[in-house]
């Protein structure tokens, strides 16, 4: 995988999103629209980076299925892949929150919650 030698080999980006509407389609109603954003298709050449954090947008919904998805994408893709979820505290299963754990190393989660 050919990159860009500007940027360090161990740089990470730190927030793209993934979008597979097809596979996992956007919530409704919803502020944007955005086209299909493939990690396969990740511009390695230009951003340098080959570690990306993949953060779950508000469009996608609560469920955290297509950032699952993604992520089990990390070794195809030949990139590096950890994952930010937005989750429904509520409703989101341990058994969940272990897998999304198991297939990204999940360093942050994101909740929907008003802490007023």
């Amino acid at each position: 995988m050919s990159r860009n030698s500007l940027v360090p080999a161990s740089a990470w980006d730190t927030h793209t999103h993934v979008f597979d509407p097809g596979n996992f389609p956007y919530a409704v109603p919803r502020s944007y629209t955005p086209k299909a954003a493939q990690v396969t298709k990740y511009p390695v050449k230009t951003t340098g980076c080959t570690c990306v954090a993949i953060v779950h947008a508000s469009i996608q919904g609560s469920s955290p299925k297509a950032l699952l998805d993604t992520l089990s994408k990390a070794k195809s893709s030949g990139l590096t892949l950890r994952g930010l979820a937005t989750i429904d505290i509520e409703n989101t299963t341990d058994a969940e929150l272990d897998a999304l754990h198991a297939a990204g190393g999940m360093f942050c989660l994101q909740t929907k919650e008003n802490w007023n």
